[in-house]
This record gives structure tokens, sequence and C-alpha cells, in this order.
């Protein structure tokens, strides 16, 4: 039988799949003012979870500590102040960084905390590899070309804006900006820059090159 840790994170992760396919369905079915707003409500709900997430790892360590006391001594505490004891001794808080939350990369990146330690644990053993590298297959094995929000295609003639930094292509987000006019907000999740106009928007040329070396490198290896 599952323990009640287990059963908590195998429901948490019910609910990160409905995430998952409810921001699925927003891309897939929705677009312009429509979309932004849908998107932004999903964001309300992945924050919400990522302080659930974060509470429950506190809760379970405690629950943890409780049982490794019981395990290696005989006497008669009371179990509920024990864990609120060691509950309290949880001093660290929530920092409000919610895209380093493993629910966040989870429903917005497709990566778990598994993908990332298997990563690290494979860029350990290539480091070797990887400085041996020239710049133009570095570029190709490991840069990665942009999607546009809006698109979801990959950016030709990227631009960025002066406000948030970030890169969309320029036909599309021009596109975006005339269609909802004053409530264009930058369509990247959770983004804080809720008012996105052309003035602020300038050409990415550092873009524009590491995409057109991708590009070539890439046509190269296949020929």
């Amino acid at each position: 039988m599952a323990s009640q840790h287990e059963r908590q994170e195998n429901l948490l992760q019910d609910c990160v799949n409905s995430l998952k396919t409810w921001k699925e369905l927003i891309e897939t079915h929705l677009e312009g003012a429509e979309q932004a707003t849908e998107l932004s409500e999903l964001e309300t709900v992945v924050k919400d979870y990522c302080l659930v997430s974060f509470n429950a790892s506190k809760s379970s360590e405690a629950c943890r500590e409780v049982l490794d006391y019981f395990h290696e001594e005989s006497n008669n505490h009371d179990v509920d102040e024990l864990y609120n004891t060691r509950l309290g001794s949880k001093t660290q808080t929530f920092g409000g960084n919610y895209q380093q939350e493993g629910i966040w990369k989870e429903v917005y990146m497709g990566v778990t905390d598994r993908d990332v330690e298997e990563v690290e644990r494979t860029s350990q053993e290539d480091a070797t590899e990887y400085e041996e590298m020239g710049d133009s297959i570095f570029y190709s094995n490991v840069f990665t070309p942009p999607v546009d929000p809006i698109s979801k295609m990959v950016i030709q003639e990227p631009y960025k804006s002066r406000k948030c930094g970030h890169v969309y292509d320029y036909k599309f987000i021009l596109q975006y900006i005339k269609d909802v006019k004053n409530r264009a907000k930058c369509p990247y999740i959770g983004c804080s820059n809720g008012k996105i106009t052309v003035e602020e928007l300038v050409k990415d040329n550092e873009t524009k090159s590491k995409i057109e070396n991708y590009q070539r490198n890439t046509n190269t290896e296949s020929d």
C-alpha cells in the first residue's frame, strides 16, 4: 500500500498533468487576446501549485524526521507535538522565484527534476568532449533556435523588447500588437511586461547571427 507521502506525490503529479493538458489546449485552440487571458489564468494556478509543493516538501521532511526519531529511540513523546516542532524548525521561506520550481518547469518547459539530474550527470561526463569542440560545432549541438511564443515556429526575424528582453519573430509580434491594440502584453508566460508596444522593439542582431550560424551548420551536416 502506498504511503501518505507517495499518495500526496501521486495526487500532485495528477494535478501537474492536468495543468500541462490545459496549457496544450490553450496553445492549440486559442489565439490573440483570448489566449493571453487564458494563459494568465493558468499562470496564477501554476503559482498556487508551486506554493503547495513547496509547503508539502517541508511537511514531508518533518514527517520523515519524526519517523526516524521513533525508529532510533524508545520514548513516549507526543507525535503531534514532535511533528509541529520539527515543522517549525523548517525556516526556509518561498522566495517567489516560481521559474525555478519543479512544477513550473514541468508545465512550461516539459522538464522534470529527474530530467535535470540526468542532464547534469551527462554534462559532467561529457565536459571534456565539449571543451574540444570548435565554435561552429558548439552552435550546432548546443544552441537551440528560439521559438516564437505566438506562432510556435522557429524565429526567423528576431526582435527584442527593450523592457523585458524577450525575443519575438517580428511579423508575428507586430500582428499581435495590431490585433489586441492597447491590451497587448508580452506573450511569454510569467513576464511582468503588461503593455508591449512597437516602439520598444529593437532588432536582435546577436540572436539573428546565432540562428543563421545554426542553420548553416545544420545544412552542412545534412549534406
